[in-house]
């Protein structure tokens, strides 16, 4: 097999109050960047992880940033309400462009 056969895979984490359990969960993710191969023969890896961050009450946010400076997949959002009359959307910043593919 080559890498054209190895699917990339982005995850998408949704971040309120997630100081505590945050490294934790990445220490799950961690070797799903590696490749892996399915019960079936597939092959996948873990390319990306979002992690979206809503400005919840805690410090989730230094662990966003801590995470981020310690391993290159990670990647974090932050959303803010847009102050307006009609109901709240949601702003994300940066985004950055997708790589790897």
């Amino acid at each position: 097999m080559n890498d054209r056969e190895i699917q990339r895979v982005s995850i998408v984490i949704p971040v309120y109050r997630g100081e505590k359990t945050l490294p934790t969960l990445m220490a799950e993710v961690l070797p799903l960047t590696q490749v892996q191969t399915t019960p079936r023969g597939n092959r996948f890896v873990v390319s990306e992880v979002l992690l979206v961050h809503d400005c919840g009450p805690d410090r989730s946010d230094k662990v966003l940033e801590d995470l981020s400076a310690q391993h290159a997949f990670v990647q974090p959002v932050c959303l803010r309400a847009t102050r307006a009359s009609m109901p709240p959307r949601w702003l994300a910043w940066p985004v950055p462009p997708a790589t790897g593919w």
